[in-house]
């Protein structure tokens, strides 16, 4: 009877690991695929500003579809930000001027700053796939320490024009 119980437990553990062979197999494939359409987003997304810019509007401002889902903060949680990025992409904007673009949209939503990691998400969502967190916190950081942004607790905010005359006078 003992030998008949641990037959079937071997049994059905061997099937388990088909199973999971199966589905690793399975989301390697997937993965692949989000790959190669995020890389083919992000180059229509170059593409976009590049015809927005020969078009003479430069106020153009793109954002990926994934950018705008209303599921965004699932997104921002699922997203595994390494410390040291891919490398960063031709033809996107300095991570000062990211940096600005992001917090003014925040602004817009209704949100006074952004925590270190959604500005990354942000980067990423928008313009950088892979960047990581030494490509954009010390940038931040430089910046808050010359008074162009500011801190309020653990978010970032934009300090805000008139604010930055007076900081650069008194320098």
């Amino acid at each position: 009877m003992e030998e008949f119980i641990f037959d079937r437990l071997a049994k059905r553990k061997t099937e388990i690991e088909a199973q999971r062979a199966k589905l690793k197999a399975e989301l390697e494939r997937l993965d692949a695929e989000q790959s190669k359409l995020a890389e083919e987003e992000r180059e229509l997304v170059i593409a976009e500003r590049v015809f927005g810019r020969l078009s003479g509007i430069d106020s153009l401002r793109v954002t990926p579809p994934e950018a705008t889902s209303t599921d965004m903060e699932a997104k921002k949680d699922a997203i595994s930000i390494p410390k040291q990025g891919s490398p960063r992409p031709e033809g996107i904007p300095t991570t000062r001027r990211m940096i600005d673009e992001i917090l003014v949209n925040a602004e817009r939503r209704g949100k006074r700053g952004l925590a270190g990691r959604e500005l990354i998400v942000e980067i990423h969502n928008c313009w950088w796939p892979g960047v990581g967190w030494n490509d954009v916190l010390p940038e931040a950081l430089r910046l808050v320490r010359k008074k162009v942004l500011g801190r309020d607790g653990h978010l970032f905010v934009r300090v805000h024009s008139q604010e930055v005359e007076t900081n650069q006078a008194a320098e």
